[in-house]
């Protein structure tokens, strides 16, 4: 299975992580592109008339059949890259147009903290989660006090003891 995860920050999701580099145009395409509440792309997924191309601030999508191709036509110094050295992330339309309505659902509505895209069997699903490495540290730290409060416990008691 492949991933890419989406941190929420204060005014936006950055795409942080992912186990497969092509992954990172989608985590792009949402981080920069999609936005919310998403409505600018469901008439073009599916209405040929709007356009067999189109592009967001990062991200360049073209129609192919029943594929969309998305692809970064410039790299991190915002120089253009060739056409035939450019990686394309290829997804259904419908596979896109569930994303997208996952997209709307799941973050512009709940705002989570995380957004885990995931690909297998040719196809990619949006979970999100609230939980984050400070709930993690957290709850070891409550786990810690309760047993400092146990060890506490124990010593007055047995101080208890002895003076009885």
């Amino acid at each position: 299975m492949k991933y890419i995860k989406l941190i929420k920050t204060k005014h936006r999701y950055l795409y942080t992580s992912d186990t497969y580099e092509t992954l990172s145009i989608l985590g792009l395409f949402f981080a920069t592109d999609v936005g919310c509440p998403a409505v600018t792309w469901d008439d073009w997924i599916y209405d040929d008339e709007k356009g067999l191309e189109t592009g967001g601030n990062i991200t360049h999508l073209e129609k192919e059949g029943n594929d969309i191709y998305i692809s970064l036509p410039y790299d991190y110094e915002n120089r253009e890259i060739p056409e035939d050295h450019s990686e394309k992330l290829k997804i259904s339309r419908d596979n896109l147009a569930q994303l997208i309505e996952d997209w709307k659902e799941k973050v512009c509505k709940k705002i989570p903290q995380e957004v885990t895209i995931t690909y297998e069997n040719d196809m990619f699903t949006l979970t999100t989660s609230d939980k984050t490495h400070d709930d993690k540290e957290s709850k070891f730290t409550i786990f810690f006090v309760v047993v400092l409060i146990i060890i506490f416990l124990k010593i007055i008691w047995r101080i208890a003891l002895i003076d009885n």
